[in-house]
């Protein structure tokens, strides 16, 4: 008869083993007790790769990236009480940027709930709204059958139609270290993968939408949602076929790469905000960053504006929307309209916060082999401690340092006397010393052709380097508004198609 903590062990291995037959490849975890029996499962099991990170924060970032960069679900485990809390802004950021990430928290037993035990609190529902399910598994016991159906159906929900966390609450009793290593049970049968399926746009919705876009002058607006190779060349075929302008957020990839075609717009910004109201928008991927572009679709007001979306979250803040469509944005746009290499571009807009940009970054480098993130001094210093990640993962960090908050500058806080301590905040890390202090190479660069000669070198190097670009604040707030002031004064206002200068 097995011992208490192999029976554990072997639970906690039935888990992950479903997870596994699912579909899932990598785990991340952070050092801890109660997690003991989930972390060696992890790290034992042969279809998973585990990485060790020993912020849980950090870690729930990191786990972010893959799962950006693979477009696949990823394992994250942490130790109960607090550890599990460090998790919550990753999983807001996974809920509202739909990315699967599968959750497993762990807990002390019921005997210790609500008697005072340490690093013990209520773990159940913990994240609320922001999971797409939540579990609350009973304690390990001898029959573990039933683990693999329910971990296929986590990676199921995780996966769509509305990707997003999944969160799995599982209680743990001492021992928690098997006494020797035991040989796991018969593998998990292959459960069935969830395939991603097309909502595919009848007939009459073809029509209806291709009779609006038949009367006036109108644009295509693209969001920060990265929609793949596919749509990108569909969207630009069909710009280029109604001769009319993109407007694409820069995390829309679709400015980037060939082709791109001639409808893309260089300067969506800035064309937004001497652009005239079209007669028709026709809207793809998300909400775009850019507060000019919608200030721009607010100027449209009760023109059609038609929002399309393959998941049944529609983006439509502003409320400017007149037709929602829920199907896939590339076949809608082959349909209306009658596939190559290219940069990837990731960015957390999710909910776009400060922090945890450095620990996702590192997290699509460890997937993809190497990348590029181009962060702020401060967004540096939120998650300063994922720099330990470049000791394992190779990733090259360009730091745009404007000493503190220098986007503030563009906002009307920049006008009260208190603008300096409560916005702009600027600090006084030494990114040189940071950078050394956790191992890594640093490269101080002293403007734009040096930054990308240094980012090049850097790529070339087998370890993580850290590109340091220090710009004067108000030098760079003087030179952008020059560049507005000059380019609102040479823009055409009087063709909404003609003026919008293209790529």
């Amino acid at each position: 008869m097995s011992s208490n903590a192999e029976t554990t062990f072997l639970w906690a291995w039935a888990l992950l083993d479903g997870l596994a037959a699912a579909g899932v490849r990598r785990a991340v975890a952070s050092p801890g007790s109660r997690s003991t029996p989930l972390t060696l499962a992890a790290l034992r099991h042969p279809d998973l790769t585990t990485h060790m990170v020993v912020d849980e924060r950090s870690a729930a970032f990191f786990a972010l990236g893959l799962a950006k960069a693979e477009a696949a679900p990823v394992v994250v485990i942490a130790t109960s009480g607090s550890a599990v809390a460090n998790w919550f802004p990753a999983v807001a950021e996974a809920n509202m940027g739909r990315w699967p990430l599968i959750l497993l928290s762990a807990d002390r037993p019921p005997e210790l709930q609500d008697r005072g035990a340490n690093q013990t609190m209520d773990q159940v529902s913990l994240f609320g709204s922001h999971v797409r399910a939540f579990h609350q598994l009973p304690p390990a016991e001898a029959e573990t059958s039933w683990l693999a159906a329910l971990a296929a159906r986590a990676v199921a929900v995780s996966c769509g139609p509305l990707p997003g966390p999944v969160h799995l609450n599982v209680p743990l009793r001492e021992p928690l270290v098997p006494p020797s290593a035991p040989p796991p049970k018969a593998r998990a049968s292959k459960q069935a993968e969830p395939l991603a399926s097309r909502l595919i746009p009848t007939d009459e919705t073809v029509v209806s939408i291709d009779a609006l876009l038949s009367s006036g002058r109108g644009a295509i607006v693209c969001g920060s949602d990265d929609l793949g190779a596919g749509f990108h060349r569909a969207v630009v075929d069909l710009a280029d076929r109604l001769r009319v302008p993109v407007f694409a957020d820069i995390l829309s990839g679709i400015r980037c790469g060939e082709p791109n075609g001639t409808a893309v717009l260089a300067h969506p910004d800035l064309v937004a905000r001497a652009a005239p109201a079209a007669d028709w928008v026709l809207r793809f991927a998300g909400t775009p960053v850019s507060r000019a572009l919608a200030d721009w679709q607010g100027r449209c007001g009760d023109k059609a504006q038609v929002v399309v979306s393959g998941h049944p979250r529609l983006a439509d803040p502003a409320g400017t929307a007149t037709h929602m469509i829920h199907a896939d944005p590339a076949s809608l746009c082959r349909l209306l309209a009658g596939i190559p290499g290219r940069l990837r571009l990731f960015g957390n807009r999710g909910v776009s916060g400060i922090d945890g940009n450095l620990s996702t970054a590192f997290g699509i480098a460890a997937a993809r082999g190497t990348a590029v993130a181009v962060i702020g001094d401060l967004a540096l210093l939120h998650d300063l401690n994922a720099l330990a990640l470049g000791s394992t993962h190779r990733l090259v960090v360009v730091v745009v340092d404007n000493g503190g908050g220098g986007i503030f500058d563009h906002l009307p806080q920049a006008g009260l006397p208190e603008f300096q301590e409560a916005w702009l905040a600027p600090q006084s890390l030494s990114p040189a010393d940071a950078t050394r202090a956790f191992g890594l190479d640093y490269i101080g660069a002293g403007g734009v052709g040096a930054a990308v000669a240094a980012v090049q070198a850097a790529l070339e190097r087998p370890v993580s380097t850290l590109v340091h670009i220090a710009i004067d604040r108000a030098v760079s707030l003087d030179r952008c508004r020059q560049f507005h002031s000059l380019y609102d004064q040479g823009a055409s206002v009087h063709d909404p198609v003609a003026a919008f200068p293209r790529r």
